[in-house]
């Protein structure tokens, strides 16, 4: 049988704060995990969507949202110089060469498609780090449209 305050306290606070908090609070005032989960149950029903196993992150602190902004705009790169390095040490123990623009066009295209993934992915659930992948996306398009003009028309250099 659910406690029936459980019930309560989650209708009550459930437009106002996510359920994850709620849940922390009444764990944390001594209720039961397994009545609270039961409650959560009862209150919202039975998770049927896959996209929803996970809930958006909840930042606290302009620290963490910095950090998950950094974390997505650098991924893509730490990434690649990481498996370009993978690929350089097999072709060079297995004797096997490839082209280097090859690997290079190969990586690139996998990593932007990575990329455009992974906004769609954290968008609802971390937005920080999925503007941080969408920014290193159009960082280089930023700057060669800031640059193009200025090394045209002999602004720069």
């Amino acid at each position: 049988m659910v406690n029936e305050r459980i019930i309560n306290y989650f209708r009550e606070y459930k437009d106002r704060f996510p359920k994850e908090v709620l849940k922390e609070k009444l764990i944390t005032a001594g209720y039961p995990e397994k009545e609270v989960k039961e409650g959560i149950e009862v209150v919202y029903g039975r998770r049927k969507d896959f996209r929803e196993l996970e809930t958006a992150k909840l930042y606290t602190t302009s620290g963490q949202k910095l950090l998950d902004f950094l974390i997505g705009f650098f991924a893509p790169e730490i990434v690649s110089i990481v498996v370009y390095f993978l690929l350089y040490l097999f072709s060079f123990y297995f004797k096997v060469y490839f082209h280097s623009l090859f690997i290079f066009f190969i990586l690139l295209i996998l990593i932007l498609v990575g990329q455009i993934f992974g906004i769609f992915y954290f968008w609802k659930k971390r937005k920080y780090l999925a503007l941080g992948l969408l920014f290193a996306l159009l960082f280089p398009f930023i700057v060669l449209g800031v640059l193009f003009p200025l090394v045209c028309f002999e602004i720069l250099f």
